[in-house]
């Protein structure tokens, strides 16, 4: 499978976590409420069905966090389906439903390799006409994907008048069925349809581009197909989506995922707009030729051009005007231009863009590359009026942030992004690409004006109290930097550990074990009692190899966990039978997964003990963190600090600001720093768990003393976590001598804090 970017990893966890709380308490609000502080909206009618948002800016791979919630879905919430059921994936448009589709359908994609992963290939994909000869063996037996539009289901569409209508080949999902709440004739009877099949298997829906959908009219069209859970994918989500977590544009940029900033140029003359951006498009391809050399990678600069108007007018730029200019005036080659509009399609000739085969430079459209069309080759884009008119470029200027190949260049004119506009006014323009820009997810700060103004986004940090070098310890092992994986000796293994009583009670206490009755089970599903009988290719091997593949520690070898996990089955085989661990059996994966993980945490806690004893764990020798000449901020803050070592701070929340206040007006602070949690910025401090710790605040007294500060609200005051990283934070002072502190801070005891730190460097 694609190995997944951070902030990727970071929006499963955080989706992992609501539905695996949303399932424990029965209550979608409890457990989105605990994630995010925020209160939950219930815009579907039915409270007790998860309905989240997840917001990633475009170009961050939303398809393939979504092919992973997938997943996540099944394997944490939905779990009376076994691994099998309806997933409802609406896309906006037509153009999204084509490209979804085939990327879905094709086994050798990251979308479809995923699913095929977490379902061992019981996968189906199919698109609503497809769907209409659905066989219930298909639903029973694998997750099937339908990709459609929302306006496909709904009744006033011909494609949705014919999903409600009655169908003769799906008469076998209606025998023996109860009269429940499916959509009936006026005469009271059931109706065989799709719409009706859907309502029985209760969905998961996926919407991509969720912010579409969210009027009355579509809620109550998604609501109507009694969806079991609803995730949202969006880079622009409304005012009342339950956003569960948001990715700001600059950690797209960190994970070289995107070309931003974006230059932005204007030039009041559309020809001459177009003539520059054409030069720059030259000079991009010329540095990629040098970088081709340097690295292998083949890129061919594209320069999208928006004209104003498909049709030929006099009084307008016309598409034709623009080819005309290029081949006329620009001496460009017609066979490297291609237009793509709703009439006309060049684009379809090419297959794939990325060849070295192709070639195509200038790709000439009005609005027809605003969905569904992406490619990382294309670098700039110009906007074209004879008018001074700003023409809606936040259309398409989603089209060229995307980065070739996912990958950093050492050029950095190859890792920013080209808009040029003919407005008469800049500030014209400058609202259009920043409307655009909102539209996908980014912002003003990730734009750069090319009118003289600072040549930085707002994001970008640099050094304002301090140009000197410094650098600050970090724990190590014999004066080797520190590694969770060093706690773990090379011959630990779980084969052979005791499995603790307390395990044997989280079973039980799970939900209630299945009692078998002869050959069958019955359990109660979320929508109704249904029979479950063991298949052939339940067996107690197939179980153990499922445990096997859903249970990994990366400390520990595979052969040695799959032995512990065959003895920690056989032992509970001896007390439950085959049939109900299998129907438990999501249960005893988490249970297994917490299992695993206090042995091999409680090991590192013991080795770290032992070292700590003998006095090995030491200020590193080979390694420290040096305090960077600037920093990538993710959510800058505007405040104005006199003692902040860069120009702008990283968010703060308000008691953190009241704290930030006073640390900057302490006569005993020579320059303070919001620290950031991001691997290549930040101080950390590495213990013995396996998360590294970053501390809140670093200070630098006027002695040149060292205070390392972690503020925690009262809500965390005692907890696990809190004094976990206390314990750390003083193993940390304590081993790299007395001009560095720790200390833990909350509001009662701040202005302690603040007193202490004055009077020892008085």
């Amino acid at each position: 499978m694609l190995d997944l970017k951070n902030y990727q990893r970071h929006c499963i966890e955080e989706l992992r976590e609501f539905l695996a709380e949303s399932r424990a308490q029965g209550d979608p609000d409890i457990a989105f409420y605990r994630r995010t502080h925020e209160k939950y909206r219930d815009l579907h009618g039915d409270p007790k069905v998860p309905f989240v948002c997840v917001r990633v800016p475009t170009g961050g791979g939303k398809t393939l966090i979504a092919s992973h919630a997938v997943a996540l879905a099944f394997e944490h919430y939905l779990l009376e389906k076994q691994e099998a059921g309806l997933v409802l994936w609406l896309v906006p448009t037509d153009a999204i439903r084509s490209q979804t589709l085939a990327q879905l359908r094709n086994r050798t994609h990251p979308y479809r390799e995923t699913l095929d992963h977490f379902f061992s290939s019981r996968v189906r994909v199919m698109d609503i006409v497809e769907a209409r000869a659905l066989k219930p063996s298909d639903v029973t037996e694998n997750v099937c994907v339908v990709v459609t539009t929302l306006a496909s289901i709904r009744r006033e569409d011909t494609e949705g008048l014919k999903i409600y209508a009655q169908n003769g080949s799906l008469m076998e999902h209606f025998r023996g069925v109860e009269d429940r709440n499916l959509f009936k004739t006026e005469d009271g009877l059931v109706i065989q349809s799709l719409a009706n099949v859907i309502r029985m298997h209760r969905p998961l829906v996926i919407l991509d581009e969720g912010h579409n959908a969210q009027t009355e009219l579509s809620v109550d069209v998604i609501a109507s197909f009694l969806p079991s859970c609803i995730i949202e994918f969006t880079a622009t989500p409304l005012q009342g989506s339950n956003i569960l977590v948001s990715i700001p544009a600059i950690q797209l940029k960190q994970e070289e995922m995107v070309k931003i900033p974006i230059h932005l140029e204007n030039i009041t003359q559309w020809q001459e707009a177009v003539r520059r951006a054409k030069e720059k498009r030259d000079e991009l391809e010329q540095i990629t030729k040098k970088n081709e050399k340097e690295t292998k990678e083949y890129i061919r600069p594209l320069l999208l051009l928006q004209a104003e108007i498909e049709q030929e007018r006099e009084d307008k730029v016309h598409v034709h005007l623009l080819v005309d200019f290029l081949t006329d005036e620009l001496q460009i080659p017609r066979e490297e231009i291609a237009i793509k509009t709703g009439k006309e399609d060049e684009l379809s000739a090419h297959t794939n863009l990325l060849s070295r085969k192709c070639p195509v430079r200038y790709i000439i459209t009005c609005n027809a590359l605003k969905e569904g069309w992406d490619c990382s080759f294309a670098y700039a884009l110009v906007s074209a009026s004879n008018m001074g008119t700003r023409l809606s470029v936040e259309q398409i200027i989603g089209r060229v942030l995307r980065l070739p190949y996912a990958k950093r260049k050492s050029q950095e004119a190859l890792n920013r992004s080209y808009v040029f506009t003919s407005s008469r006014r800049f500030d014209d323009a400058a609202k259009a690409v920043v409307e655009g820009l909102s539209q996908n997810g980014y912002s003003k700060h990730d734009v750069i004006r090319s009118d003289g103004s600072e040549q930085r986004t707002d994001y970008e940090a640099v050094r304002a109290c301090s140009k000197e070098n410094f650098s600050l310890p970090l724990l190590a092992i014999d004066g080797q930097p520190l590694d969770f994986y060093d706690l773990i000796p090379e011959d630990f293994s779980l084969h052979g550990s005791e499995v603790p009583l307390s395990f044997l009670e989280e079973l039980e206490n799970q939900a209630t074990l299945i009692d078998i009755q002869e050959d069958a089970v019955t359990v109660e599903a979320q929508q109704r009692l249904k029979l479950l009988l063991l298949s052939e290719d339940e067996t107690k091997d197939a179980l153990i190899r499922w445990i096997s593949r859903t249970v990994r520690e990366q400390a520990i070898a595979i052969n040695d966990m799959n032995a512990f996990l065959t003895d920690v089955l056989e032992k509970l085989l001896q007390k439950y039978s085959l049939e109900t661990l299998f129907m438990q059996k999501f249960s005893l994966r988490d249970s297994l997964r917490r299992l695993v993980d206090t042995l091999v945490s409680g090991q590192a806690e013991e080795t770290f003990k032992r070292l700590l004893e003998q006095g090995r764990i030491t200020p590193s020798t080979s390694e420290s963190w040096r305090v960077p000449m600037d920093m990538t901020l993710l959510q800058p803050q505007q405040e104005p600090f006199q003692k902040h070592l860069f120009d702008r701070c990283d968010e703060l929340n308000a008691e953190e600001m009241i704290f930030a206040k006073q640390l900057d007006a302490c006569d005993a602070v020579d320059w303070w720093l919001r620290n950031v949690v991001q691997d290549s910025d930040g101080f950390f401090i590495q213990g013995y768990r396996s998360a590294r710790f970053y501390p809140d605040f670093i200070v630098r007294t006027t002695k040149g003393a060292w205070w390392i500060l972690e503020y925690k609200g009262a809500d965390r005051i005692g907890s696990t976590d809190t004094t976990y990283k206390e314990h750390i934070g003083e193993i940390w002072a304590s081993a790299c001598g007395k001009a560095n502190a720790f200390r833990m801070v909350t509001a009662e005891n701040m202005a302690t804090i603040i007193a202490e730190i004055r009077s020892n460097s008085a």
